[in-house]
């Protein structure tokens, strides 16, 4: 999984967020059968604390890594911030991941602080929405992102973001 999966997640000390129970049952279910889940934090999700691994056993990556299938080297990720540009995301990432912040977003009580998190996700994707006109792939920020880890390394075959 590669990240968003929860449009707003953060491991309160004892509350889960509403409305993902079922899911998370089934990834537990799919991990005790012994198959191998691999959680790829994303902008929505990355306030994960050791709640998904030790509950649910899925393998928790917070930055991009090469698998090795069917014979193709794939770097799989979560592809926001990656790349150039994107500098207002890559601030309030740098906010949101700093422990004092988390530390006091934990003390607000989940009910204001998951409503608080819904409506800015709202409105960034509200944002988002707007019709955007190409403009060449070279100004993609994930096209750049690959070209140049190409550079870097051209044994990998494909990229899953």
């Amino acid at each position: 999984m590669v990240g968003d999966v929860f449009d707003f997640w953060y491991e309160y000390k004892t509350a889960v967020p509403k409305g993902f129970t079922r899911l998370l049952g089934k990834i537990a279910s799919l991990v005790d059968r012994g198959i191998k889940v691999h959680y790829f934090i994303g902008n929505h999700d990355m306030w994960t604390f050791g709640y998904l691994e030790k509950e649910l056993g899925v393998i928790l990556h917070r930055e991009p890594i090469i698998i090795e299938s069917f014979g193709m080297k794939i770097l799989v990720g979560h592809g926001d911030g990656l790349g150039p540009g994107d500098h207002k995301y890559k601030m309030l990432k740098k906010i949101f991941r700093f422990p004092p912040f988390q530390w006091m977003f934990g003390w607000v009580h989940p009910d204001i602080g998951i409503g608080i998190a819904n409506y800015f996700s709202r409105k960034s994707r509200y944002g988002t929405q707007k019709k955007e006109e190409f403009i060449a792939k070279e100004k993609e920020w994930l096209y750049v992102y690959c070209r140049e880890y190409l550079e870097g390394d051209s044994s990998v075959d494909a990229f899953y973001f």
